[in-house]
């Protein structure tokens, strides 16, 4: 991808995958979409959350500040290690 598209493509790109996913969030949360929609869309978030993802690494390496984005699947692990205790 980083080969294909130029930096205002990708940025282009990330405008229109956040569109995406703030329209498809509004729909899973409707309770008046069926389950079997709102599934669909769910799975859909996520595909393009994988696309918004490799289109913000390539805008990080772009622009050369060295940010890197680190995903935490578990949040409780990350709040253990901080000392944090939401059940307080």
């Amino acid at each position: 991808m980083n080969g294909l598209l130029g930096l205002g493509d990708c940025v282009d790109r990330l405008a229109i995958v956040n569109i995406k996913i703030s329209l498809l969030e509004g729909t899973v949360k409707d309770v008046s979409v069926s389950n079997e929609e709102a599934g669909k869309s769910a799975r859909l978030i996520r595909k393009l959350n994988k696309e918004r993802n490799t289109l913000k690494s390539i805008i990080n390496e772009w622009s050369g500040t060295g940010f890197e984005e680190i995903k935490v699947e578990d949040l409780g692990l990350l709040e253990k290690s901080n000392g944090i205790n939401r059940n307080t």
